[in-house]
C-alpha cells in the first residue's frame, strides 16, 4: 500500500470515527451526487483513489439499506456512517478544486 492509499484509508477511518464519536449521521434524505463511472484511471484524472473509495461507499450504503434485518440498529448506523464518509470525500474533492 503506497502513501497515498494509506492517507485515503486514514481519511475514511477518521471520517467514520469522527462522525460516530460526535454522534453525527447524515439524514437518509441527504443526496450525494454520484461519482463519474470508474473504468480505471483516466489520464489527467485527479484523485482516482478517492473516486474509487466514494463509489465503494455508495454501493456499500445501498447494500446496507436494502437489508431486511436491522441487527439492533447497527446496520442502519453503518449505512449512515457510509453516507457521512461519502460527504467528507465529496468535500475533500471540492476543496481540492478550489
Amino acid at each position: 500500500m503506497n502513501t497515498w492509499q494509506k492517507n485515503i484509508t486514514a481519511l475514511a477511518a477518521l471520517a467514520v470515527l469522527g462522525a460516530s464519536t460526535l454522534g453525527l449521521s447524515a439524514p437518509a434524505s441527504a443526496q450525494v451526487p454520484p461519482p463519474p463511472p470508474f473504468g480505471g484511471p483516466v489520464r489527467g484524472e485527479r484523485h482516482p483513489e478517492l473516486r474509487r473509495a466514494l463509489a465503494t461507499l455508495q454501493r456499500t450504503e445501498v447494500d446496507l439499506r436494502r437489508s431486511d434485518r436491522d441487527f439492533g440498529g447497527h446496520r442502519r448506523k453503518a449505512a449512515d456512517l457510509c453516507h457521512a464518509a461519502q460527504v467528507q470525500i465529496q468535500l475533500a474533492l471540492q476543496n481540492d478544486r478550489g
